[in-house]
C-alpha cells in the first residue's frame, strides 16, 4: 500500500511540475518511469497513474481556471469539435489524461515485470 500511494503522489507531483516546462505529453512519460523503478503490480499500477495524471489535470484545469481564462476551453473545445460546453469538455479532458496516464503505468509496471 505504501509504494502505491508513493508511485501515485510522486508522478502526480513530477507530472505537474513537469508539464510547466516540457510539452504536454509529458504525462504519459512520468507514471511509466515511476512504475518502472518502483515495480508495484499491473492493476495497482493503472490505479495508479490513473489517479495522479487524473487528479493533476484536474488540478491543472482548476487552476487556469480559478485565474479567469477561461478562453482557452471555447478554443479548445472549438479544436476537437465539441459543444462549447465548460463542464464536458473538462469531464472529458480529464477523462482522456487519466487514462493516459493509467496505461502509462500499466505499460511501465509490465515492462520491468518482463525485464526481471
Amino acid at each position: 500500500m505504501k509504494r502505491f500511494i508513493l508511485t501515485t503522489v510522486l508522478s502526480g507531483l513530477a507530472a505537474f511540475g513537469l508539464e510547466w516546462i516540457l510539452p504536454w505529453w509529458i504525462i504519459a512519460v512520468v507514471p511509466f518511469v515511476f512504475c518502472a523503478i518502483l515495480l508495484p503490480k499491473p492493476g495497482r499500477a493503472f490505479l495508479s497513474g490513473f489517479l495522479a495524471i487524473g487528479i493533476m489535470w484536474a488540478a491543472t484545469i482548476a487552476w487556469r481556471l480559478s485565474n479567469g481564462n477561461t478562453d482557452f476551453l471555447a478554443s479548445l473545445a472549438e479544436l476537437f469539435m465539441l459543444p462549447p460546453n465548460a463542464s464536458l469538455f473538462i469531464a472529458i479532458s480529464i477523462g482522456i489524461g487519466a487514462l493516459i496516464g493509467g496505461l502509462s503505468g500499466l505499460s511501465g509496471a509490465l515492462l520491468a515485470k518482463m525485464r526481471a
